[in-house]
């Protein structure tokens, strides 16, 4: 009995110690179809008007400027549970994206992008060679 338990155990350590995050294996299937895309600048005290930091952040940045590229840049990203930016403060994008079914708000800056419904959220980090800046994520 003894060693049925502690092969139990065992397994249940080997099956448990690194889970699944939610969604992550729907992510690499599913459709995802943009909705909005808007960008937004946070560059304040840099000395850029607002208009320049927004002209730096899309020529800089990977990140895209419409739907169908932002559904190409989401595409690049893998399903995480904890989140880490490399850089790209200041320049983010925003809006609304449906997948799994459902509609769900994201944010993506630096490299990370979180997308949310009201209950629930999905942590993405981009860590392809093409993104700049890319992302890591701690244990994944």
């Amino acid at each position: 009995m003894r060693k049925i338990k502690l092969i139990w155990l065992l397994c249940c350590n080997i099956i448990f110690a690194n889970p699944i995050p939610p969604y992550a294996h729907l992510w690499e299937i599913q459709p995802i179809e943009v909705l909005e895309v808007d960008t937004e600048i946070n560059w304040k005290n840099s000395g850029l008007s607002n208009q320049e930091a927004l002209e730096h952040c899309k020529n800089t940045q990977s990140l895209p400027k419409d739907s169908k590229q932002m559904e190409q840049y989401l595409k690049k990203h893998i399903v995480v549970w904890s989140l880490h930016y490399f850089s790209g403060a200041g320049c983010t994008y925003k809006g609304k994206v449906k997948f799994a079914g459902k509609i769900w708000n994201f944010v993506s800056i630096g490299g990370i992008t979180r997308i949310t419904t009201e209950s629930e959220w999905i942590g993405l980090v981009c860590i392809s060679k093409d993104c700049y800046p890319q992302a890591w994520s701690d244990g994944e």
